[in-house]
């Protein structure tokens, strides 16, 4: 079944339907989480929060066809508010990608060690972290973004368009002082 007839379902006061989406949805969700946060207890804390706030308001979404980035919007929102909070304590960036990495892409370490990779991408802001693991991470398109980001699409695309001439201008920068 399509998402969207499971959103009317969930909609409808079908428990399992919700259930289904968030089942599809579960492992994206904490993916972003944890880029975001940085303890297993702050992540669980932030999908209980989306899940439940999800599941009271679903009758609230107008569109069907935009669950899954209306979910993610309340996932991001989450982790803003437990990023501001006193009990998160912040992590480098690096690190988390670290824990991401699967342990069978060696070649990938082998560029990153090379190349000061950790250290380029921790000298982007948070919200530059951020639009590149959605865009890239996650593969998440433009008009996605700008809803999980609140930001107009042309600011996404502006913004993605820095990042990339900041990380390759650093880059280039990186290769020619090694």
């Amino acid at each position: 079944m399509d998402d969207e007839k499971l959103v009317i379902k969930a909609q409808n006061g079908d428990k399992e339907a919700f259930t289904s989406l968030i089942q599809k949805y579960k492992k994206e969700m904490y993916c972003i989480a944890k880029s975001r946060l940085d303890t297993e207890v702050d992540i669980d804390d932030a999908i209980q929060e989306t899940l439940y706030k999800a599941y009271v308001n679903i009758r609230k979404l107008k569109d069907p066809k935009y669950f899954k980035t209306w979910i993610i919007r309340i996932l991001y929102n989450n982790c803003s508010d437990i990023t501001r909070s006193d009990k998160a304590k912040i992590i480098p960036f690096e690190d988390k990608i670290m824990d991401s990495i699967p342990d069978d892409h060696d070649a990938y370490l082998d560029i990153a060690n090379n190349c000061d990779f950790f250290e380029l991408i921790n000298s982007l802001t948070d919200e530059e972290k951020t639009l590149i693991t959605l865009k890239f991470s996650k593969e998440y398109d433009n008009k996605d973004i700008s809803k999980i980001l609140k930001i107009k699409e042309g600011s996404v695309r502006m913004r993605l368009l820095r990042v990339r001439e900041k990380l390759k201008s650093k880059f280039k920068g990186e290769i020619g002082n090694g």
